[in-house]
C-alpha cells in the first residue's frame, strides 16, 4: 500500500511565499549595489587603459602626450584629443581607418555615463565627450596649456619633460566627465546627475562627473599610470591634483 501523500496547507504555502518575498526584498538591493560596483570597476579599468595608451603615444611622439587640441589652420580632423586616430587605435575605440570622430565603441565609455550611453548609434558608437575628459588645467588661475608649434602644426599639449618636476602620482590625466576637457575649478559644479549638470549648470564646459557611489566619486587616471576612485571632497580646490604647469 502506498503511503498517504500529504499536501501543503494554504497557510504553509502563504508562509513559504512570504519568506521568499522577504528574501527577494533583501537580496535585490544587494544585487543592485553589486551591479553598480561592477560598472564602477569596469570604468576604473578603462581609465587605466586610457592612461596606458597616452604613455604609448608619448613614447612614439618624442615625449609629448596626446594633444588636447590642434588649432592649425585648415585642419579638419584630430582637432581634439579624442579624435586622434593613433590614440583611438591604441584603445581600439573605432574601426580604422574610420577615425577622427568623437564617437567611440560603447565599450570604451563609462557604463554609468548615462548621457554618453544615450547617444548610442545603430552601429554601437557613443559620444565619448560625455563620458571622459582630459585634465587640461594649466596654472593657478585654472587656465589652459599654452600652444606649441611642432613640425609646423600648432598644438595645445603637455610633454613628459613638463611633468618631470611634478608629483605625477597626484596629477589627474583623464577622468569621468561631461565635457571633453576638464578644468579643476568646476569641481563644485557637479549636481548629482550627468544630465542635470549639463542642463542646469551655466556653461557645463570643463565639468568632471562624480557619477559613482551615489554621486560622490569619480574615476580618474593619473600621470604615473595608476587609476583610482576620487571623492568629490578630495578633488575640491586641490591644485596638486589638477594643475599641470611645471
Amino acid at each position: 500500500m502506498n503511503p498517504e501523500k500529504k499536501a501543503f496547507t494554504l497557510i504553509e504555502l502563504l508562509v513559504v511565499i512570504s519568506i521568499i518575498s522577504i528574501l527577494i526584498s533583501i537580496l535585490l538591493p544587494a544585487l543592485g549595489a553589486a551591479r553598480k560596483s561592477a560598472r564602477a570597476m569596469q570604468c576604473l579599468t578603462l581609465m587605466k587603459q586610457y592612461a596606458s595608451a597616452n604613455f604609448i603615444y608619448a613614447g612614439d611622439h618624442n615625449g609629448w602626450y596626446v594633444p588636447f587640441r590642434n588649432t592649425t589652420s585648415g585642419v579638419t580632423t584630430q582637432t581634439t584629443w579624442q579624435k586622434v586616430e593613433y590614440f583611438q587605435e591604441l584603445i581600439k575605440a573605432r574601426k580604422t581607418p574610420n577615425g577622427g570622430s568623437q564617437y567611440y565603441y560603447a565599450r570604451a565609455a563609462c557604463p554609468d555615463a548615462t548621457e554618453s550611453q544615450a547617444t548610442m548609434t545603430a552601429s554601437g558608437y557613443v559620444d565619448i565627450t560625455l563620458s571622459y575628459g582630459a585634465n587640461s588645467t594649466w596654472d593657478s588661475s585654472w587656465s589652459y596649456p599654452t600652444y606649441k608649434t611642432i613640425g609646423g602644426q600648432t598644438y595645445r599639449l603637455i610633454t613628459q619633460s613638463d611633468l618631470d618636476q611634478l608629483n605625477v602620482s597626484k596629477k589627474v590625466m583623464y577622468c569621468d566627465a561631461v565635457d571633453w576637457q576638464i578644468n579643476g575649478n568646476r569641481v563644485d559644479k557637479w549636481t548629482g546627475l550627468d544630465s542635470t549638470t549639463r542642463q542646469s549648470v551655466s556653461g557645463y564646459n570643463g565639468c568632471m562627473s562624480f557619477r559613482h557611489s551615489n554621486g560622490r566619486v569619480m574615476n580618474a587616471s593619473f600621470y604615473d599610470g595608476h587609476a583610482a576612485a576620487v571623492q568629490q571632497a578630495d578633488a575640491l580646490n586641490n591644485a596638486e591634483m589638477w594643475v599641470l604647469q611645471p
